[in-house]
């Protein structure tokens, strides 16, 4: 009877030592589990940061284009260095403001034929202006601009100053040119492509991203002009 009661406590105890040996490996094949799972969490993780790099970049260049506020209204007068206007346009602020030209970096462009125009030849009438980062809180306030367009003929529009977002692309058989801001300008298949100031030959294949362009277009909105700047 003795010899039959050791006998039932050695099996009993086998018996638990089974159970935890069982219970040991299922609790380590949840942890191998749980690793797996958080691993394969990471996955989304990634992409959305790749995403949110890309949100960065096109914001970036959102607030690249931004920094070129584009005014319009009426020129008053030029004279020493500096074109007085009329900002009729909601952008910055309204009414005169002092344009402050820079021989380094402001052009001061013909609104027909996109050259340079000495201050003295500034006629009064319509203008548009791409503003500078930095505006005064003097008053008038002034600015010292990046492109002033002047001279626009009677009736006519400005061409616009824009920077290209990429290369020009063919869509639906069309060349169209995309600015920084997302704006885009189908391009008529006859437009002119010129060079600003060279004798340089330049075609639509000498755009690339960040290049900056004059142009000019037609009444259902394609260019038909472009001047290219060179960098």
């Amino acid at each position: 009877m003795k010899k039959n009661i050791i006998l039932f406590t050695a099996g009993l105890a086998a018996s638990v030592m089974l159970m935890n040996g069982c219970a040991s490996q299922a609790s380590a094949s949840s942890q191998t589990t749980g690793a797996e799972v958080q691993t394969e969490a990471e996955a989304p993780e990634e992409e959305q940061t790749e995403a949110e790099e890309k949100q960065t970049e096109a914001e970036e260049k959102q607030i690249e284009a931004a920094d070129e506020m584009r005014i319009w209204g009426t020129v008053l007068e030029a004279e020493d260095g500096r074109i007085t206007v009329d900002n009729e346009s909601q952008v910055s602020s309204q009414g005169e403001i002092i344009l402050n030209i820079s021989p380094e970096s402001t052009y001061v462009l013909d609104g027909e034929n996109g050259y340079p125009v000495d201050l003295e030849q500034v006629e009064p009438g319509y203008f548009e202006a791409y503003l500078g980062p930095v505006m005064s809180a003097s008053l008038p306030p002034q600015n010292t601009p990046e492109m002033v367009i002047v001279n626009v003929p009677e009736g006519a529009a400005a061409p616009r100053y824009i920077t290209a977002d990429g290369a020009v692309e063919e869509k639906d058989g069309i060349s169209v040119l995309k600015a920084v801001e997302g704006t885009e300008y189908p391009i008529t298949a006859d437009a002119q492509v010129l060079p600003y100031l060279t004798k340089n030959i330049v075609g639509l294949n000498d755009i690339e991203e960040g290049s900056r362009c004059l142009v000019w277009m037609n009444e259902e909105g394609s260019v038909e002009k472009l001047v290219l700047f060179a960098e």
